[in-house]
């Protein structure tokens, strides 16, 4: 085999398994909606229900979703219950109560909360922050 040829096939062989590592993503987005608020002094107690979607192809495993805290780092609110599994082209419905500052909680009415999910595909750790969209009271997440 010429050396032309091998290096062709090499390069090949390279973008193909590159292409279908890259295809094999998890990619989430994630609807919310929130129950009635209690309030004492300066923090709100809410209970936060959330569909999370994988919008990949490639299933993710070990799933730990948090309510994340912008303003200090590795500090979340809290955590959903954790996650065996998310389908590719799957999502999982889960339900917390969360204690969050009133300004956080008032600052959901204009974007939501932000969520960051931990998990493994294909054995490799991964994680990513995404931003919940509101579905609005009476209609299914």
């Amino acid at each position: 085999m010429s050396r032309c040829l091998f290096r062709r096939l090499a390069i090949a062989l390279f973008l193909f398994t590159a292409l279908t590592a890259f295809g094999q993503s998890a990619q989430f987005s994630a609807a919310y909606q929130t129950g009635t608020p209690t309030t004492q002094d300066d923090n709100v107690t809410v209970t936060v229900s959330t569909r999370v979607t994988n919008n990949g192809t490639a299933d993710a495993s070990n799933v730990t979703i948090t309510l994340a805290n912008l303003t200090a780092q590795n500090q979340d609110y809290g955590s959903f219950p954790p996650v065996t599994v998310i389908s590719g082209g799957g999502n999982v419905l889960l339900s917390q109560d969360f204690t969050v500052p009133k300004a956080v909680y008032d600052s959901w009415q204009n974007g939501g909360p932000v969520f960051s999910i931990n998990y493994t595909l294909n054995g490799t750790s991964a994680s990513q922050t995404i931003q919940a969209t509101s579905v609005p009271e009476g209609q299914s997440l």
